[in-house]
């Protein structure tokens, strides 16, 4: 048999769509799975033994001549089924021109109507106690060719990536603490990851991650270099996966380390901000907290994604979390 599955979005929905592949080569083993995702996340993808053949979308090229191209050479393959993850214009244009015994994806995508079986998308109201998380979504696109048991996420990490690591002097324990986001309003203020390492770090190294855009930022929390490592733009997504496995605790906001380290099984404390748990995007570590302002907002979730600055100008949701909340989901 041959699949394909289809995420060109951002770096967490490719972490998270990987738990279709896993899943249907689970169920399928002898079966050709190709996962098409968007160029520059092709690192994390790197080892997994669910994915035979990958397919990049170049978003920095011309979309309708990079979509021409993916489509003519897509089409040299008859797929069993093509599973798009993806609700948007680019997937379902792709989905629609190729051939394949049955197309599944979700109800949203503008090409849903050419699809043989048409799943509903929808999110969790913002105080659900259970939300239904979006591998669970994913995972519902192919629950008739599989069944309804959960797949978590895995990245599969090179020995080459753990030797990287293990070439930096760091003294064992340590906690990860990822202070960055895309978005602005997603980000724990800065003065609270302050107080957080002022409160760690007799007892824990501490190591910074993120991207090469957030390496200034996160200069600033390094007060005691010989305890406190900045690795933000220093190593690759999977060195960053490496690096995250044999730590004790990661600290992140609702970002792309949440995910590498739901992947990696490290236990995890999500801070959410603007955004909520009930989209579905929370971690998945066996041993997970999160930890959110708790005071009634009417102005959250101010959007799925976040902004750039608070809506409001007051940014209650960051700023009303305690630093006290972080520490005591912390393993001692």
């Amino acid at each position: 048999m041959r699949f394909l599955v289809l995420q060109p979005a951002f770096l967490g929905d490719v972490i998270l769509g990987m738990s279709v592949p896993q899943k249907l080569k689970r169920f399928y083993p002898q079966a050709n799975v190709h996962y098409l995702i968007r160029k520059g996340f092709e690192n994390v993808t790197a080892n997994h033994p669910a994915i035979d053949h990958l397919w990049l979308f170049d978003r920095k090229k011309p979309k309708y001549k990079e979509l021409y191209r993916l489509i003519t050479s897509l089409r040299q393959y008859e797929f069993d089924a093509i599973i798009n993850l993806h609700r948007f214009f680019s997937s379902g244009l792709i989905t629609t021109f190729l051939k394949a015994k049955e197309k599944v994806g979700y109800d949203k995508n503008p090409f849903a109507w050419t699809y043989d079986k048409v799943i509903p998308h929808t999110f969790s109201p913002p105080n659900t106690l259970h939300p239904i998380h979006e591998v669970q979504r994913y995972l519902q696109l192919i629950t008739h060719l599989t069944n309804d048991s959960f797949e978590r996420p895995r990245l599969y990490p090179s020995p080459q990536d753990f030797e990287k690591v293990a070439s930096y002097p760091i003294p064992q324990p340590y906690v990860i603490i990822a202070p960055a986001s895309l978005w602005a309003t997603k980000r724990l203020p800065i003065e609270k990851w302050k107080e957080l390492i002022n409160e760690l770090q007799d007892r824990f190294t501490i190591c910074l991650i993120g991207g090469e855009k957030d390496h200034a930022s996160a200069q600033t929390l390094v007060r005691t270099p010989k305890r406190i490592f900045n690795f933000c733009g220093e190593l690759t997504l999977m060195q960053s996966a490496a690096l995250i496995a044999n730590a004790h605790h990661i600290f992140t906001n609702d970002s792309a380390p949440m995910h590498l380290a739901s992947a990696v099984n490290t236990p995890t404390t999500a801070v959410f901000c603007s955004t909520v748990p009930a989209f579905g995007f929370g971690p998945l570590a066996e041993v997970s907290h999160i930890v959110e302002n708790t005071e009634p907002l009417s102005c959250r979730p101010c959007g799925l994604h976040g902004h750039h600055k608070c809506p409001q100008g007051h940014f209650q949701c960051g700023n009303g979390i305690q630093v006290c909340d972080l520490l005591a989901t912390l393993i001692s």
